[in-house]
């Protein structure tokens, strides 16, 4: 493949790089040169380094309405809650995931087992990771440590399986209807540290 350009070589398509290798320098193996050493990538590495997940699957959700949220089927925030400083709380369920994280979508065809991760099946978990991202079940959070609206504590972030310095990013999208003045919305994660149970 002599003299051929990059852009003119065969598109391999929308692959998940398993057999696949990169050129990369080494900038800290000086063998070859004081600039680096040319080594190889695995791309299913490279493709695989993030992974993201989807899920509607929040308890407080009533199956009144479908589990969607509306007008008439909200978590609500009064005065009191905001003269206390309080937090409101959302727990997940499993029963609302499988009633609202089904694909939606026919092409590309779905993960049909997709219950137990999210809307996207796991599809696109970290590399190192082989289970859920979301675990709907978890119950270990002692109420007590956390003031405000009283929604049973379940369900996580699942981070087993990756390691220290993973960078995990969580986004939240909310409807808000605002009902005190100057209300401002503050976004926490509640978390604890590992112990020997969690290894």
């Amino acid at each position: 493949m002599a003299n051929t350009k990059i852009s003119q070589l065969s598109n391999v398509g929308n692959v998940d790089g398993s057999g696949m290798f990169l050129p990369v320098v080494d900038t800290n193996d000086t063998t070859q040169a004081a600039s680096g050493t040319t080594k190889k990538a695995d791309l299913e590495m490279v493709v695989n380094a993030s992974g993201y997940e989807f899920t509607g699957g929040f308890q407080a959700k009533s199956d009144l309405t479908g589990y969607v949220w509306d007008s008439t089927n909200q978590v609500t925030y009064t005065q009191t809650n905001a003269d206390n400083g309080d937090y409101l709380r959302f727990g997940l369920s499993n029963t609302v995931h499988q009633a609202v994280d089904t694909p939606y979508w026919s092409d590309p065809t779905p993960n049909p087992n997709w219950q137990g991760y999210g809307m996207f099946g796991g599809d696109h978990l970290p590399a190192g990771k082989t289970t859920t991202l979301i675990n709907y079940t978890f119950d270990g959070w002692s109420s007590s440590s956390m003031t405000g609206n009283q929604i049973t504590d379940t369900g996580t972030i699942a981070l087993d399986g990756l390691s220290v310095g993973d960078l995990v990013s969580v986004r939240f999208d909310y409807n808000i209807i605002p009902q005190i003045q100057n209300t401002t919305v503050d976004t926490g994660l509640w978390w604890a540290t590992r112990d020997n149970t969690d290894a």
